[in-house]
C-alpha cells in the first residue's frame, strides 16, 4: 500500500500523510515536514479520528517516536 494523504482540519498541522509500509506519519507544521517513524496503522487512525489532532499529536506522538525534520523547499515566485 502506498502513502495515504488526508485533509487535516487543524490550525497547527497543515497536512498529514501516512505510509503503512514504512509506518511513517508525515506532518506539515509551519515550514517543515516532520517524519515520525514507528507509527502503527491503529495509532494513525486514532490521530485521524481525534477531536483535536494538534492535541493528540502533542500528547501521544511528539517526543515519543523517532522524528526527522526537513525544511520544505517551496518554488520561488
Amino acid at each position: 500500500m502506498g502513502r495515504m494523504n488526508y485533509t487535516v482540519e487543524s490550525s497547527f498541522i497543515k497536512s498529514a500523510a501516512y505510509s503503512e509500509e514504512k509506518q511513517c506519519l508525515r506532518l506539515e507544521i509551519r515550514d517543515y515536514f516532520y517524519y515520525y517513524y514507528g507509527i502503527t496503522k491503529n495509532r494513525c487512525a486514532r490521530f485521524r479520528n481525534a477531536t483535536s489532532r494538534g492535541a493528540y499529536f502533542c500528547t501521544h506522538i511528539k517526543g515519543q517516536f523517532t522524528c526527522v525534520k526537513r525544511k520544505i523547499r517551496r518554488a520561488k515566485k
